[in-house]
């Protein structure tokens, strides 16, 4: 009984996990489409007829993207604990027959979590090339050593 919560558990975390990824890319590709329109000032090296409110979205841009890629931090996290004694089984059971990567293989959640990240990326360089810098370390929510929280 104890085992079938556990798992009903695991199911529910893993998809909210999946849930979470799939609205960030949605996010981030409506974030990415928005600054597109900029293309031909990037082009054409006219990034002198930017406005103050041009300016002003590409920082809250960047700065929601900060987030989001705290955010991804977390998501990673989160898979990882759910799949890992599910690995860690499937390595000390080798005689076993049973599949216990189903739910996983079934899933496309680790497809988007690499998509994501990959959008972020985009998006920082899209930023980069609007010339939006980064904000420094000291003032993202990173610790020293790499991690957060």
């Amino acid at each position: 009984m104890y085992f079938d919560e556990a798992n009903k558990h695991r199911e529910f975390e893993f998809n909210q996990v999946q849930k979470n990824v799939d609205e960030l890319i949605v996010e981030c590709e409506g974030m990415y489409s928005s600054l597109l329109k900029y293309n031909d000032l990037i082009t054409y090296e006219e990034l002198y007829e930017l406005t103050d409110e041009d300016k002003e979205n590409f920082i809250k841009i960047r700065d929601r993207a900060h987030e989001m890629e705290h955010s991804l931090l977390h998501y990673k996290e989160d898979l990882i604990r759910l799949v890992e004694g599910d690995v860690e089984w499937f390595l000390t059971d080798v005689e076993s027959n049973d599949n216990y990567f189903d739910d996983y293989q079934k899933s496309n959640v680790f497809f988007n979590y690499f998509r994501a990240e990959i959008s972020l990326a985009l998006l920082f360089d899209k930023l980069k090339q609007l010339n939006v810098p980064r904000k420094n370390v000291s003032e993202l929510h990173v610790h020293s050593g790499g991690g957060c929280c």
